[in-house]
């Protein structure tokens, strides 16, 4: 560029040529700061979204619940309700929870599986 715009071969056409090459300037600009975000790129969104843990089962089990009983909670106190909820739940009660939430994940990887070993053998 630098030659283009002062070299032996400069452009009459300075603007055009600022305006041309200004990309390779902006565009890495613009992307640093995904590239450098915390968020995993390389990892498919739905895989997180979709990971259950003990506490999750146990929310959505006694949400609909709490939400029947108490029909003029909002959103938020219904929430703070389960969090008490479940810090009051004995090892044992959390252990039935967690089991369930393993046998869930377990049953997401496996279909994750097939759906891939599906798109594999339908590609070939």
């Amino acid at each position: 560029m630098d030659t283009k715009l002062y070299g032996e071969y400069k452009s009459p056409n300075k603007p055009i040529i600022i305006v041309t090459y200004i990309a390779y300037v902006l565009f890495p600009l613009i992307a640093l700061p995904r590239v450098l975000s915390h968020r995993r790129m390389w990892i498919p969104d739905r895989q997180d979204k979709q990971a259950y843990d003990a506490q999750k089962i146990f929310n959505e089990k006694k949400y609909s619940v709490l939400k029947d009983q108490n029909k003029e909670w909002n959103d938020s106190r219904i929430r703070e309700e389960l969090k008490k909820q479940w810090d009051q739940l004995s090892s044992s009660e959390k252990n039935v929870y967690s089991n369930k939430a393993d046998k869930k994940n377990k049953e997401i990887k496996e279909l994750h599986k097939s759906e891939s070993t599906k798109k594999r053998t339908k590609n070939n």
